[in-house]
């Protein structure tokens, strides 16, 4: 086996100063998914034609013909 591909593997189980993003991204996600999810989602509809959905009941809460507006309705219902 070639040298640095020893010492690699050597260095598995070794604690380093890096960040493993792996096993950061692990961190941030609980059992049944990521902590903190947005629940209301942003889904186009057509051309030019956004949807914000309630991503818990799949609800049509609104829409907006441009992407911005409905990304900023998006996050003033998830700040009520």
């Amino acid at each position: 086996m070639h040298d640095s591909m020893e010492s690699r593997r050597e260095n598995i189980d070794t604690p380093d100063a890096t960040i493993d993003f792996g096993v950061a991204l692990y961190r941030l996600k609980g059992l049944r998914g990521y902590r903190c999810a947005p629940r209301y989602q942003v889904i186009p509809a057509g051309r030019d034609f956004f949807h914000i959905r309630d991503a818990a009941t799949g609800r049509i809460l609104g829409f907006r013909q441009d992407h911005l507006a409905a990304c900023h309705l998006a996050r003033h219902l998830e700040a009520r």
